[in-house]
């Protein structure tokens, strides 16, 4: 059982996706084509709170890709993965979709072997980027947005970018540098001390 994310920062998070009609509709074909244990993160919420909190007014981003993820041990390859992105861009021709099985994904950073989407996301590099919401099926009318954060939500709200652990620091800086975010959203704070917990 995966922990969920909880409380006041966890609401408006969800209510800041509900309020996103594209992002809804990207959940919803992503349900509908992967099933309920696949999950959209990092920008997919990092910029929908930074470009609203944090960007240059009337500065267009250009369009992101949709990182999907999910967990499976069994079909490993990443032929499974195209398999569902090509399925995705069927559903939804409009958006980049981005799909990685996080159980193959150590092999690719040289950790060792993850064991779910949670400890996979808690390798990833900045911790406002460590999120991920799903869309679970209640019943036929009904859904709800369901949020997995390792680190918390604190850094994505408070516009704070840093590393997940100190010793990520060199390949976060370049990826800061490379993505060029400082430009995009340039009220965002960096910071080098990894997070507490």
């Amino acid at each position: 059982m995966i922990p969920l994310e909880q409380g006041p920062l966890a609401e408006r998070l969800i209510a800041a996706v509900r309020a996103d009609e594209r992002r809804m509709h990207q959940l919803a074909v992503c349900h509908k084509v992967i099933g309920q244990n696949a999950w959209i993160g990092a920008g997919f919420l990092r910029n929908l709170i930074w470009d609203r909190d944090f960007g240059v007014g009337g500065v267009q981003p250009s369009q992101d890709d949709i990182d999907v993820l999910y967990f499976d041990v069994v079909a490993s390859g990443r032929d499974s993965e195209e398999a569902f992105e090509n399925n995705l861009t069927l559903a939804d021709p409009s958006a980049i979709w981005q799909v990685r099985n996080q159980a193959r994904m150590h092999l690719k950073h040289g950790d060792r072997p993850y064991d779910g989407i949670r400890d996979a996301m808690s390798f990833w590099l900045e911790t406002a980027t460590a999120i991920a919401v799903r869309l679970r099926k209640e019943n036929a009318q009904q859904s709800r947005i369901e949020i997995i954060s390792v680190y918390g939500l604190e850094d994505l709200f408070a516009g704070v970018l840093r590393p997940t652990s100190a010793d990520r620091w060199d390949r976060f800086l370049r990826r800061v540098r490379e993505k060029r975010w400082q430009e995009r959203w340039p009220d965002i704070k960096i910071l080098r001390e990894e997070p507490q917990g």
